[in-house]
Formats: structure tokens, sequence, C-alpha cells
């Protein structure tokens, strides 16, 4: 576990003055010969919503409340925080006695490398698993714990030590509403002359989806004269009786020279699939 310690702490750029805190946010309940992260978890979810919360605020003084608590919400997601936990290598260091458990890790790793650098505005192939979240969240909490309690301290940590790209601190999916969207139509462009009507509700998993999605985007596009959505099939496994099914969904801005992707979330149905793409699309679309 020292070893571990030791990599966590030159990954986060930080040395703790009590290890022990570390040790124990790297540590899952199946583990049962030590305290798990769980508490640490705990103090750790409202603090990084805290951090970010006042991140944007500070950095987009021009943002209303509405978007604000969008990007929010979309920066402390399972599945955004998951990433994070991948792209540090933070699951290689969690001491655990569940193997299936991290069987789900590996697939969820192997998917997001899969990816190629893809724009993935929500789910991906692979469900995140929520102890990767969670293990961002113990870290981030032993981190507030060591430094006494101070947010000020605990954010210089987490925007400018993270790595030398700063990914922490270019929350993933306010650089995509906010530095690859606005770039999508000139300054000058009118706005369009017809808006596109959306209502939104939640999936079976409490995701926020937009109704009609495949339909709506297809709107959405003929509006903005882009070329029609094209989807492809990322999974389709299970037995004949329970199948399941991933989609993504390309737009070809030819005149940007873009092309925009979205993964839509997995399903028992190919047109539900399509739907969940498509809505992920629209969701980035308009910054939701």
């Amino acid at each position: 576990m020292e070893a571990s310690v030791a990599e966590v702490e030159r990954i986060l750029c930080y040395r703790f003055k009590n290890r022990k805190l570390l040790e124990e946010a790297l540590t899952h309940s199946s583990f049962t010969e030590d305290v798990s992260y769980e508490r640490l978890e705990f103090i750790g979810d409202p603090i990084i919503g805290l951090a970010i919360s006042n991140h944007l605020f500070v950095t987009y003084p021009k943002l209303d409340p509405g978007r604000l608590s969008i990007l929010r919400s979309a920066n402390i997601s399972t599945e955004k925080l998951a990433r994070v936990a991948v792209r540090h290598g933070f699951h290689r260091f969690i001491r655990h006695s569940a193997q299936p458990l991290m069987d789900q890790v590996l697939r969820f790793v192997e998917a997001v490398a899969r990816e190629n650098h893809s724009v993935v505005s929500h789910g991906g192939s692979v469900k995140a698993p929520k102890i990767l979240a969670d293990i961002v969240e113990s870290i981030a909490g032993a981190v507030y714990v060591d430094v006494a309690y101070d947010l000020e301290i605990l954010w210089k940590f987490i925007a400018s030590a993270s790595s030398s790209q700063k990914d922490l601190a270019k929350l993933e999916a306010a650089k995509i509403a906010l530095d690859i969207l606005p770039s999508l139509v000139p300054p000058t462009s009118k706005p369009c002359s017809r808006e596109i009507p959306l209502n939104f509700s939640t999936d079976e998993d409490g995701n926020t989806i937009v109704e009609a999605a495949k339909h709506r985007l297809n709107e959405y596009c003929e509006n903005k004269k882009w070329s029609k959505p094209v989807y492809r099939v990322e999974k389709d496994s299970g037995p004949s009786h329970d199948r399941r099914f991933v989609y993504s969904v390309e737009i070809n801005i030819a005149e940007e020279g873009r092309v925009l992707q979205a993964s839509g979330y997995e399903k028992s149905r190919v047109k539900d699939a399509q739907n969940s793409a498509a809505s992920s699309m629209l969701l980035t679309l308009i910054g939701r």
C-alpha cells in the first residue's frame, strides 16, 4: 500500500501530512481489513460540487444560473468522475476483495481507451462503474481533510497540479458546451429562423433525455443545413431473449470541417438505443 500511496501522491502532485487518509481513500468496503473510503467519499462528494461551482462562477461570469447549474451537474456525474479516475489511473490502486467489480472497471477502462479521443457527450459503450466516481470523491475528501478543510487549497490541487494538461481544470462538459459548440456557427451568423421545440423527460435509469430525439435531431440538422445524422452500432451483445445495444451518432459539418459524435446509453431495443444517442447529441448541442 505504501507504493500505491506514493504513486497517487505523485499523480496528485501533493504529499499528504496524514498518509493514512489516502490509504483509506483507496480502500473499498469489500476489503474488510481496514477502514473503507465511504466516509471520505461522503465529504468529497459535496466538496467537489462546491469547488466546481466556485470555478464555474468565477470563470464564466456571463453565464446565467441555469447554465451554471447544468454545467455543474454534468461535471459531477458518475460518468464524468469515472473518466477522471481512468484518465489518471486511480483504478490501479484500489484495495478490494471484489474481483467481479474490478472486472467491470477494466471493461470500462478498455471501452474508454477504444474511443480514441472521440467526443463522447454522455454515456459511452460501457456504463461507468460507480466505484470509479467514488474513488475520485474519496481522494478529494482525503485532500480536503488533510489541508484542514481549506477549499481554496483543495481547488489548487484540482485546477493546476492534477496533470500537465490540466484536464480537471478544463472540465469536459464545460469544454464541449462552451468551447466547441459556439465555434460551430460564426459570430456574425444570425440566429436560426425556426426554433426546434424540445421536451425533456427521464429514462428508466434516471438519465435526462429528449423525447422523440431521433426525429428532433433530424429537424435540428435540417434547420442548420447540416448533413443527416449517421447512426452506428457500438455494442450488440447478449442472448437472443435479452439483447443489449449501444449506438453512436455522427454529424458531419462540412463547412466547419468538423465531425460531432455522441454515444447513447445501453438499451434493449435498437430504436431506443438510437434515440438515446440522438438525445445525447441534442443535449450537447443545446449545452444542457
